[in-house]
């Protein structure tokens, strides 16, 4: 089942709720944050370190803001939700849980889509 849901905010209250349960094999999939402002280059390393210090199975991060981020945090790095969406088909996910946060202008809302194709 797929349940969308749109938040803005506490992020990481979601997202820490999201990493504390017993989902099976948790992936993140983190998009650029556009609304920071000058906290912008500040709050996506903050958020990138925070996805990988959670134990999660895997994390994504889609987006410019997060790409420069993305080694240091041990992170796979996405330009766009488009090529997520590629990734995500030419792999097995099956049994895999999924959360998405970003942006309503990354789009990542449409990965949803591979899942109900």
């Amino acid at each position: 089942m797929i349940k969308l849901r749109e938040t803005r905010k506490f992020p990481e209250i979601i997202f820490n709720f999201f990493a504390a349960n017993d989902f099976p094999g948790k992936i993140a999939i983190l998009g650029d944050m556009y609304e920071l402002g000058e906290f912008s280059d500040k709050e996506h390393q903050q958020m990138a370190m925070l996805a990988t210090e959670l134990g999660l199975e895997e994390v994504w991060l889609v987006g410019p803001s997060f790409a420069k981020h993305a080694s240091i945090a041990g992170a796979k790095s996405f330009n766009d939700a488009a090529e997520v969406k590629n990734y995500i088909l030419q792999r097995d996910y099956s049994g895999k849980t999924f959360f998405l946060k970003g942006s309503r202008g990354m789009k990542l809302e449409t990965i949803a889509e591979v899942f109900s194709a």
